[in-house]
């Protein structure tokens, strides 16, 4: 089965009337088909030069792959190498980050994908379901990796953790010879060292004196 022109044009309508009712910057939308064909294309007035490539490269991603680009976003967190030998594959035409969304049935068959862009990745997504919805059809997002998901929690902990790090690392530059006073833990046991855990504890994580 394949999306309709029909389906395609209600998607894209409805995906920009979300963008509008959400206050968002100018929104490119391409809507392919399962063999990765243009069935629809729109971008509003105003849109940035190079939103549409990247609404096609989020679309063609899903549908090359069978994903999501949010769930193509966490292999590139945790594969790079992986989604950079991929990329070679598309010729560069693929955009893991969300915003690609596939599309299917009520009976779950695939039938196309849809990719946007013009504002932020989350909020691309979230125009690409609403359109998909609006058309009576159902968007398959992979929810376990959403910003507000235990995973997504889990990212933004050990990010917050890398970042501190690095910052003691700069600071073990500058001051070589300052001694450590505080620890940042996380429910796991483990520990690392800083003159200042204010941003660990910010992040969600346990800090205690030492």
């Amino acid at each position: 089965m394949s999306i309709s022109l029909d389906q395609a044009r209600q998607i894209a309508d409805a995906s920009l009337a979300k963008g509008r009712d959400m206050g968002l910057k100018p929104l490119s939308v391409f809507i392919l088909d399962p063999r990765g064909a243009t069935v629809a294309a729109l971008s509003e007035d105003g849109v940035s030069q190079l939103r549409a490539r990247i609404a096609h490269g989020k679309a063609n991603a899903a549908i090359g792959l069978g994903m999501g680009t949010r769930a193509l976003m966490n292999r590139a967190e945790q594969q790079a190498y992986f989604i950079q030998a991929v990329n070679g594959v598309f010729d560069g035409d693929m955009v893991p980050v969300p915003g690609g969304v596939l599309i299917q049935d009520a009976g779950g068959a695939l039938l196309g994908a849809v990719g946007i862009s013009g504002d932020t990745s989350d909020n691309d997504e979230a125009a690409a379901i609403a359109g998909i919805e609006a058309a009576g059809l159902s968007a398959k997002v992979d929810w376990g990796a959403g910003p507000h998901s235990e995973r997504g929690k889990d990212w933004r902990l050990s990010a917050a953790k890398r970042l501190f790090q690095i910052s003691l690392q700069i600071l073990d530059i500058l001051k070589p010879d300052r001694q450590p006073d505080a620890a940042i833990g996380d429910s796991h046991g483990g520990a690392f060292f800083g003159a200042d855990a204010a941003m660990g504890c910010r992040a969600g994580v346990t800090c205690k004196r030492l």
